[in-house]
């Protein structure tokens, strides 16, 4: 059924029922066609969620890259303030050498002097006491048919003898002041201890022990000992020993006499004492030493004016 509207102008055909079609909008020749806009709904979605994405690993990196950097930052850190600290101390170390140089009056004397008030050995019991003084030295060390092997052996070998002929006298080497001289060496014997002991037995043991020694040594390692004995007063100070009686005995070891002796006769030991050690101890036959084997020898070395009488064995 079809109902008729007129109007001026013309006549519309309506549909019983229903909606009405509106008649589309004439197009205009060259107008570009409408395109549908739900694509850039779905580029605006995709770029949104690179956008998350980028920012999630950005966050991961940037937390990773702060946890191994961390300890990185804090160990620079500590070392800057160790080099910093370091520094402070080289300039107060630097400060206090300006102001040693500067005032050393004030200053240094009082630290030289607790350095040397630490370095003071205890005094000896028996510094300033009449001792018995040991001096030895192996004739012709410096020769040049021996090598620094042969010396060092050579030296091994005369302290192997002393000690050993100490041991076998009853001497207690350790209760001994003793001082190495490179060819020789400088023994204190403390007033507890008898001149006599260093006699008897002591010079017949020492002689054994060279006869040993050079029974087995060879050309280079053949050893010949000159030994001194006195008595008297030995100072002890912060480097070693000293006083008159040393300075003697060491001039009764350098006997020229004494030294041409045991070249010439190849005696293992040339043994020299004091007078005062042959008038005290020695006259008076001493265990089985005989002062008849004794020469009388008169010592003129440097200074020194000596007598002392000299035995070879």
């Amino acid at each position: 059924m079809t109902i008729e509207l007129r109007e001026p102008g013309g006549r519309l055909d309506v549909p019983p029922s229903g909606p009405v079609p509106l008649p589309e909008a004439p197009r205009l020749p060259g107008a570009p066609r409408r395109r549908p806009f739900w694509p850039l709904l779905v580029l605006a979605g995709t770029l949104t969620a690179a956008g998350v994405l980028l920012g999630l690993a950005g966050a991961f990196v940037l937390t990773v890259l702060f946890v191994i950097a961390m300890p990185v930052v804090v160990f620079t850190l500590n070392q800057m303030r160790l080099t910093s600290r370091g520094c402070e101390l080289a300039t107060s170390v630097t400060q206090v050498q300006a102001l040693k140089e500067s005032d050393a009056a004030a200053f240094a004397r009082p630290l030289v002097l607790l350095r040397q008030q630490q370095q003071r050995p205890a005094a000896e019991p028996w510094t300033g006491r009449n001792c018995s003084i040991l001096y030895t030295d192996i004739a012709a060390f410096g020769a040049r048919a021996r090598d620094d092997r042969d010396r060092e052996e050579l030296r091994a070998a005369m302290y192997e003898v002393i000690r050993t002929a100490c041991r076998e006298s009853g001497l207690d080497w350790a209760a001994c002041y003793h001082e190495d001289r490179g060819d020789g060496a400088l023994v204190v014997v403390p007033p507890g201890i008898p001149t006599r002991a260093v006699v008897d037995p002591f010079l017949a043991r020492l002689a054994a022990g060279l006869a040993r020694h050079n029974r087995r040594a060879g050309t280079g390692t053949r050893m010949q000992l000159r030994a001194a004995l006195d008595v008297g007063p030995v100072l002890r100070d912060a480097e070693g020993v000293s006083g008159e009686s040393i300075i003697q005995t060491a001039r009764l070891l350098e006997a020229p006499v004494l030294k041409e002796r045991l070249a010439e006769t190849g005696a293992d030991l040339g043994f020299i004492a004091s007078a005062f050690v042959y008038d005290t101890v020695l006259r008076h036959r001493p265990g089985d030493l005989d002062p008849g084997d004794f020469q009388s020898v008169q010592v003129a070395v440097k200074e020194a004016r000596l007598t002392g009488w000299m035995r070879l064995s």
